[in-house]
């Protein structure tokens, strides 16, 4: 009765935009077309145009333990598919995405860098024309991939010190694991120190916690753009969301690129 009773999960929060309400975006005609040049598009057939139908979510497990963390030696080779989404639209800052998660928590990067995370938005194109992508024609009604990486260890911009007014270097937030989160003070969460206590370091997801994910589509995201569902796991994939973070209670994932900038 003393202790708060956490959620045994966390959540993703999603979120879409455009990089600009001003610039053109382009597909890869050009760059698998010698000669021709690329297909535009403005923002407004982007975002009218094309619709958010899923979200991939890698990096996950398929059993936890006691403690909500995954057992035993985990190859974090899962993945979580969340097709419920608001509206049929792309999620903003209004209509936002939540989908749950394990706490991706690696035993075996303790006092290491914790795991990046794979995702994978999927969309539809309804811009009324073909276009594209990384390697193939994604024709109009067809569904197509866009991929971000979210990772706990890159400094957002313009982080302080914990308690001080002086900026952080990338080396200094490296080292401190723990820099970024706020933590709780009245209670550990897992996973738990030899001594009863929680550890207290920066991971993707956090059982109890929201990781906000802010995605957005840059002019060059289309390039990027896959007909079939990547593989999460891998470690080569090409991105087309890119990622600023900044961190409150859990992690928050700001302006993630679509495709590159």
């Amino acid at each position: 009765m003393k202790d708060n009773i956490n959620y045994g999960t966390s959540m993703l929060v999603t979120t879409v935009k455009l990089k600009s309400s001003t610039t053109t975006f382009y597909d890869n005609n050009a760059g698998l077309h010698s000669g021709e040049a690329a297909n535009e598009f403005t923002p407004e057939q982007i975002i009218n145009g094309i619709t958010l139908t899923g979200v991939l979510i890698g990096g996950q497990v398929n059993e936890v333990g006691w403690d909500y963390v995954a057992k035993g030696s985990p190859s974090f080779a899962y993945m979580v598919y969340d097709d419920q989404l608001p509206s049929g639209k792309i999620p903003t800052t209004d209509t936002p995405n939540y989908t749950l998660v394990w706490d991706n928590w690696n035993a075996s990067n303790k006092d290491k860098d914790q795991n990046k995370v794979y995702v994978a938005l999927q969309f539809k194109n309804e811009t009324g024309k073909d276009f594209w992508g990384m390697h193939n024609i994604i024709r109009n009604k067809a569904t197509f991939y866009l991929i971000g990486e979210l990772d706990p260890n890159k400094m957002p911009t313009d982080f302080k010190k914990p308690g001080t007014s002086e900026n952080a270097t990338q080396t200094e937030f490296t080292n401190n694991r723990g820099w970024g989160i706020d933590w709780p003070t009245n209670y550990a969460l897992p996973p738990y120190d030899t001594d009863g206590t929680g550890i207290k370091q920066r991971r993707v997801f956090i059982q109890d916690f929201k990781t906000l994910a802010n995605f957005v589509i840059g002019p060059n995201s289309l390039k990027s753009a896959l007909v079939s569902i990547p593989d999460l796991r891998s470690s080569q994939l090409s991105l087309g969301l890119s990622v600023d973070l900044q961190w409150r209670n859990g992690l928050t994932f700001d302006d993630v690129i679509l495709g590159g900038e």
